[in-house]
């Protein structure tokens, strides 16, 4: 097709950049002894000894404050599950003269049905949530927590919800910014910035190591709990890990740190491959999102390019453990109105992602996906449940053009589809390529507006079997997305819902690229 750039491959092919032509703007403990022998068995030997990362080291060094107990007061025993909470400390992180509480310690909810499938008596779903170390004991589970209980009656099998990842909130008692306390992005903004400012040789201040080696002590707990409790008929030691936005991020890590994960579900968290998607970023919005104002406050923005945040990205993006995840199927579930991230990052590393990789994006959803996590669930259930009982996934791959006047998706696949849908939408704001659902004020970040693009869907054509398409004109304004939705049956009545990346038409970018210092921009 003449004057259309096609992106192709056995999943697809990275949107490269039309940096030359610039668009119009018009357009309770543990005995030591019973812990001594877990590590032994789960996490003395190195987990990844070819070649060991920094990250390996620190989540398989023994920390002698793990341990857990049982709130046997919160335990509920109902017709078909008993639920229990626990109380699980999983490490010591830093010291007292550094921050205020060292010691990270969390609630495990685990949901045990009373009817375990057949094929999953050794395996657990782990999601890894968020939270405050200064709650109460969980009397009653949250709504996440209640579907994720409903995940496990459903489907036959434990589940468990780690919350407080990370333990927060937490002071720095030397704080540059003379903050008090800090939780989320500003906590995690802040370790970055002390690892970026001549501190490379401590990448254990690295929020995502501690991140990550509770997220491992939490699969060691349910693993030794479901044995317990079923008198040593029963040990766990397969996991499919999930978790949003930074836990998301940390489910990423486990899976590269632990043999146990076989499978993985991150949800909205796919900055990988991180310095050339953050260039993408700032070239999309000529700044940065109001979203990584933590980030920005510290000037790590303008750190892009240097060699520190070279040596951090090659410990904390998921893209450098590549190689792990090739026996382990992941599906990856982004959202289209994302504050933080955007719609099209999956063309800086989707193709670079090793093994089994499936993709799943949520039209009309934004960072925090209101409205949508019992779908979401319910697709990582399905995907929980194909790959630990070997149930057949369909194989999918697709070829994205544009042209001057159009651009078009190609989908392949190897299984009948039980629906087939295209969403599309088009920017609010003609001088970006801008698809968030939330924006800031110009000139006040602190302010907020709630600005939904409204994804519609319509259909799309088939020219021949297993073969769907979908065109559409360039808007005469602005930019316009596009994606491709397939569902297909899966395991026990499930349905499985996977998609084509997005497709941004027109392959422009409103603004130049940044450079060095530069990079520091403003919030939009």
């Amino acid at each position: 097709m003449t004057g259309e750039r096609v992106l192709a491959g056995s999943v697809s092919r990275r949107v490269l950049p039309a940096a030359s032509r610039l668009r119009a703007m018009e357009c309770a403990p543990v005995l030591l002894l019973l812990q001594s022998a877990l590590w032994a068995s789960s996490s003395a030997a190195p987990l990844h000894p070819d070649p060991q990362s920094a990250l390996d080291r620190y989540v398989s060094a023994f920390d002698p404050h793990y341990s857990y107990t049982v709130l046997d007061h919160l335990t509920r025993r109902e017709e078909e599950f008993t639920s229990y909470v626990l109380n699980m400390t999983s490490l010591k992180w830093l010291n007292e003269s550094v921050v205020d509480r060292a010691v990270w310690w969390h609630y495990v909810r685990v949901t045990v049905p009373h009817h375990i499938t057949p094929g999953l008596e050794d395996s657990a779903f782990l999601f890894i949530d968020g939270g405050s170390n200064r709650a109460a004991p969980p009397t009653y589970p949250s709504l996440l927590q209640a579907l994720i209980g409903a995940f496990a009656v459903s489907a036959g099998t434990v589940s468990a919800c780690v919350s407080q990842i990370p333990n927060q909130p937490l002071s720095f008692l030397q704080d540059v910014a003379g903050k008090r306390t800090r939780s989320e992005d500003s906590l995690m903004a802040y370790t970055w910035w002390h690892f970026l400012n001549n501190h490379t040789d401590e990448p254990d201040w690295l929020l995502l190591f501690p991140m990550t080696k509770a997220a491992v002590r939490a699969m060691d707990t349910v693993s030794d709990f479901v044995l317990k409790i079923s008198a040593g008929q029963r040990h766990i030691d397969r996991f499919t890990v999930s978790g949003g936005s930074k836990r998301g991020w940390t489910a990423w890590l486990a899976a590269a740190v632990d043999p146990r994960v076989v499978s993985f579900a991150p949800i909205v968290l796919d900055l990988l491959n991180m310095t050339p998607s953050l260039h993408h970023h700032f070239r999309a919005y000529g700044g940065w999102s109001f979203a990584f104002q933590s980030y920005y406050e510290l000037n790590i923005t303008k750190l892009l390019d240097s060699s520190q945040m070279g040596l951090m990205t090659k410990l904390i993006d998921p893209l450098a453990y590549s190689r792990r995840y090739r026996a382990k199927p992941k599906l990856v579930i982004s959202t289209v109105g994302d504050e933080f991230f955007l719609p099209d990052n999956s063309h800086y590393y989707y193709q670079q992602l090793q093994g089994e990789k499936m993709l799943r994006i949520v039209p009309n959803a934004e960072h925090l996906c209101v409205g949508h996590w019992m779908s979401v669930l319910l697709s990582a259930q399905s995907f929980y449940l194909s790959t630990m009982l070997g149930h057949r996934r369909p194989t999918m791959h697709w070829n994205m053009t544009q042209s001057a006047e159009s651009g078009a998706i190609y989908l392949y696949t190897d299984v009948p589809p039980l629906s087939v849908v295209s969403y599309h939408t088009d920017t609010a704001d003609p001088t970006r390529r801008d698809f968030r659902w939330i924006v800031a004020v110009p000139g006040h970040p602190d302010i907020l507006l709630f600005r939904p693009t409204l994804w519609r869907p319509s259909p799309v054509t088939s020219p021949s079997p297993g073969v769907y398409m979908k065109q559409l004109p360039v808007p005469r304004v602005g930019w316009r997305a596009f994606f491709i939705e397939a569902t297909f049956p899966g395991p026990m009545g499930t349905v499985q819902t996977f998609t084509t990346e997005v497709n941004i038409i027109p392959d422009v970018f409103p603004f130049p690229e940044c450079k060095a210092q530069k990079c520091h921009g403003t919030l939009v």
